[in-house]
């Protein structure tokens, strides 16, 4: 599975907190999922990629409903819609989006 954390679940992630769902926690550390970040190189040090913002992610963020406010977030949504990933999230807000979600 492609993923693609909110901030949120990323900064958990990376600093070890207990808050961080175990489901999610396992999902990410799972090695057969390929996990993508849009922030700095923490990430490199748990074998996360890159995800640079192409045109086609640009593309999405015109077509998507104004449900969450946060254009970071939206922008995010945008870019696993536009790449067929799974967000991983746990604000209710974002998972009205029509994505792929954990």
């Amino acid at each position: 599975m492609k993923l693609l954390p909110d901030t949120k679940e990323f900064l958990l992630f990376v600093t070890g907190s207990l808050s961080l769902p175990d489901k999610i926690r396992q999902t990410v550390e799972d090695e057969t999922n390929e996990v993508f970040v849009s922030v700095p190189d923490t990430m490199k040090r748990h074998g996360m990629s890159s995800l640079p913002l192409e045109p086609v992610d640009v593309v999405e963020y015109r077509r998507l409903p104004a449900i969450h406010r946060d254009p970071f977030d939206r922008m995010l949504i945008c870019q696993a819609l536009a790449r067929g990933l799974t967000f991983v999230t746990s604000d209710g807000m974002i998972m009205q989006y029509p994505a792929s979600m954990l």
